[in-house]
């Protein structure tokens, strides 16, 4: 039974990385209340869907330009920073 217990506790680590959207949600609900923390994750989702098609479509092929990349490196650095600062 310990054992069962201890491997749901892992998995359930596993499971949830702290990630900037989730810092941004948490923020969000401590500052704003729940529903902030809700909109912020439907937001969060919406560009992820909207992500996952538009390199369904193909536009895989920009983002692998070594100046986009860049770019991309940049913003999110910018993005990182804001949230931790």
């Amino acid at each position: 039974m310990q054992n069962i217990l201890l491997a749901a506790i892992f998995s359930f680590t596993i499971a949830l990385p702290v990630g900037a959207g989730s810092v941004m949600m948490l923020r969000n609900g401590i500052n704003h209340g729940g529903e902030h923390a809700f909109l912020t994750g439907l937001g969060m989702n919406i560009i992820d869907i909207v992500m996952m098609t538009l390199y369904y479509l193909g536009i895989a092929s920009i983002f692998s330009n070594h100046y986009m990349k860049m770019i991309l490196y940049l913003v999110g650095t910018f993005v990182l920073g804001k949230i931790s600062y």
